[in-house]
């Protein structure tokens, strides 16, 4: 007899429910969020041309030379510009001040020398002087009229402290339109500089005259010797020429021939000078700025043995103006020197 084995319908009922609940889970699985697919674009050769090249890396920061700066004495035109210099190059100057005294700048030299400055300032003749018996160091000297005297080398030059001859030529015509000869008397060794006040007077319909001279009595002589139709006299400062004794002389004959002379301070207006006209302090000090920046980092210092400045100070002396028969323009009253 076979026996037959029975399953409860409740069983079977679950079975069922079971099934059916797992197909419905299988169903409503959530389909996998699709993945982004970066593509890399392949340029042609063509269009690679037209692309922008990359931007180039950051310049690294320019590191600032130490200075040293050497006064020739403790003149107020020297410290002047020393003082101007501190102010643009801040705590990376040290400024040292010579005495005269042999022994005592010896020493300042033997300091600066040790010093890991790399970079000088010479301010004045003496300093200058003082500063080409230095090794491997960059000089920049200015306030040296006298340039004939060896100091100009592939690591020393200079910023000149002359007038600029346009602006100089042009206030003087300004002031006299009927002036058309200036007489000039300087030592040698200024013959570029003479060349540029030439082609700067000859713009003003002004003809120059210059002559070497050895010494002040020459200078003295050349000057009492002028011919009357040379109206104007500028004076520079070239004391290998020029001694204080014969400049008040030369000044007091110009005032009595009725001649006008251009000085270089406005301390001789009052001797009979016409007008002063001199380098402001600040012009001197952004050109040798502008060389020390230039020269940083390298062995030699670049460019041209002197550059020379575009800007000038003047200072008129109205009195000697009125003596002259000359009427000062509007626009230059603002110059006239108290």
């Amino acid at each position: 007899m076979n026996k037959r084995f029975s399953v409860p319908y409740g069983l079977v009922l679950l079975g069922s429910l079971l099934l059916t609940s797992c197909a419905s889970i299988e169903k409503s699985k959530p389909e996998p969020t699709p993945q982004p697919q970066i593509v890399t674009p392949v340029f042609q050769p063509a269009e690679l041309e037209k692309l922008p090249p990359p931007p180039p890396p950051p310049a690294p920061p320019v590191k600032q030379a130490q200075v040293a700066i050497i006064q020739s004495s403790a003149s107020e035109s020297f410290s002047q510009v020393a003082i101007e210099l501190k102010s643009k190059l801040t705590d990376h100057v040290q400024v040292f001040v010579l005495t005269g005294s042999v022994h005592q700048d010896a020493k300042t030299l033997e300091m600066i020398q040790a010093s890991d400055r790399e970079q000088v300032v010479a301010i004045g003749l003496r300093a200058a002087r003082v500063a080409r018996q230095l090794k491997e160091k960059q000089v920049i000297f200015c306030q040296v009229f006298n340039l004939n005297d060896g100091l100009m080398s592939e690591t020393m030059k200079g910023v000149s402290s002359l007038p600029a001859p346009e602006q100089l030529f042009r206030d003087w015509k300004a002031m006299d339109p009927e002036l058309q000869q200036v007489a000039v008397f300087t030592g040698s060794s200024m013959r570029d500089y003479i060349l540029q006040a030439r082609k700067a007077a000859a713009r003003q319909g002004i003809a120059l005259r210059h002559q070497i001279v050895k010494n002040d009595k020459a200078f003295l002589y050349a000057t009492k010797h002028l011919p009357v139709s040379v109206k104007g006299h500028w004076l520079l400062p070239d004391n290998r020429v020029l001694s204080r004794k014969v400049l008040k002389e030369v000044l007091l004959f110009n005032s009595k021939e009725g001649r006008e002379t251009v000085v270089f301070s406005p301390a001789l207006l009052s001797f009979g000078g016409l007008f002063y006209v001199q380098v402001p302090a600040t012009e001197i000090a952004r050109l040798v700025e502008q060389r020390l920046t230039n020269a940083a980092g390298e062995v030699e210092v670049p460019g041209q043995d002197v550059i020379y400045n575009q800007i000038n100070e003047i200072g008129i002396n109205l009195n000697m103006a009125k003596q002259l028969g000359l009427s000062i323009p509007a626009t230059y009253e603002q110059f006239i020197y108290d």
